[in-house]
Parts: structure tokens; C-alpha cells; sequence
């Protein structure tokens, strides 16, 4: 079974719609119509589609990260944005890609709250079995100090910023701690 969200990317791909939420040239203004008629029209609304997506949909199209995140400023409610949200953090921990893009592009604006929690933990429990840079530097942006709560987190951030000024200038500026220099 196809997915219409899906569908409208590959249609984006095909026509080489702008996906840019904040595109000061056009708006994205194709892509947008397209997403509005998504919220409406059978099989929609968009937010039952999008609860659907997973990573391995949507991560052929080089700018899904921007598609994404204008479909989710597309939803009619906040609660619509909630709901996917939610359905997502359920899912088996693999899509790790869609976990940071959630993370960075989302979870860290949001107030806190059971959710926004629930988003950290996985997050924390997929960047500690992978080690992955972007999530750990995702998670210390988003924690900020109270990444200082998350010793094993920590751990693995220390260890990446041995070879990482990126990650080093992240853990002081961020975190709020002096990190390792590195060793070369």
C-alpha cells in the first residue's frame, strides 16, 4: 500500500519542487499547495499519513529532512503534530536518522513534557548503542546542561571529542563542561 505523503515527495523529486521551510524565493509554495491539499483530500488528513512514514520511506529523497519538517508546519493543529510525535516514539528504535531530525529540528523547541522525554530517552538509548556523532551532538544541544545527568552520554561524547573540536566546542558551549583536549 502506498502512502499519498510519499507519493507527493517523489512527485516533488520528479518536478524538483523547493521543500525549504523558510525559502525566501518562492516559499516553497508548490509543495506547500500540495501538502494542503494532502490535509484535506482522501486519503488524508496529513497527519494519518505522516503517522505512517518511516525512515526507510522517505530517506531515498536527498531533502526529506526540509519536506519533513514542512509537512509538520503544514499540520492544522498542534495536537495533530503531537499525535505523529507519538505514534513515531512507539516505533522499534531504528530509524536513527528521523530520531536526530526529530530531536534537533523539533523535540528541542518544545516545552517540556512527557513526549519531549520520551523522545530524550530514545534518543539516549539509540546514540549510546551507535556511538553516532549527529545524534550525540543532538542530544547535548538539546539537554544542554542536564546533559550533565546523562554520565554515559557523556562518556560517549568525551570520547568522540578526543578527535572532535566540533564536538569539544559542543560539550563547552552546550554542556557547559570543559571536554578533553585531543591527543594529536
Amino acid at each position: 500500500m502506498t502512502n499519498a505523503f510519499v507519493d507527493l515527495l517523489r512527485t516533488a523529486d520528479q518536478k524538483q519542487w523547493c521543500v525549504k521551510p523558510f525559502c525566501t524565493t518562492c516559499g516553497a509554495a508548490e509543495y506547500r499547495s500540495a501538502l494542503s491539499k494532502l490535509a484535506f483530500d482522501p486519503p488524508g488528513p496529513l497527519f494519518f499519513l505522516l503517522n505512517e512514514v518511516t525512515e526507510a520511506d522517505i530517506a531515498w529523497f536527498a531533502e526529506w529532512q526540509d519536506a519533513l519538517l514542512v509537512a509538520f508546519m503544514s499540520l492544522l493543529l498542534p495536537r495533530q503534530a503531537e499525535d505523529v510525535l507519538a505514534a513515531w516514539v512507539n516505533r522499534p528504535a531504528n530509524d536513527l536518522r528521523l530520531t536526530d531530525f526529530v530531536l534537533f529540528r523539533i523535540v528541542r523547541r518544545m516545552a517540556p513534557s512527557a513526549l519531549r522525554q520520551e523522545w530524550i530517552d530514545r534518543g539516549i538509548g539509540m546514540a549510546l548503542q551507535s556511538r553516532d556523532f549527529s545524534l550525540v551532538e543532538t542530544l547535548l544541544i538539546v539537554l544542554g546542561s542536564q546533559a550533565k545527568e546523562h554520565p554515559q552520554l557523556l562518556r560517549v561524547a568525551e570520547d568522540i571529542a578526543i578527535d572532535s573540536r566540533q564536538m569539544r566546542r559542543v560539550l563547552r558551549n552546550k554542556v557547559g563542561i570543559e571536554p578533553p583536549s585531543d591527543t594529536k
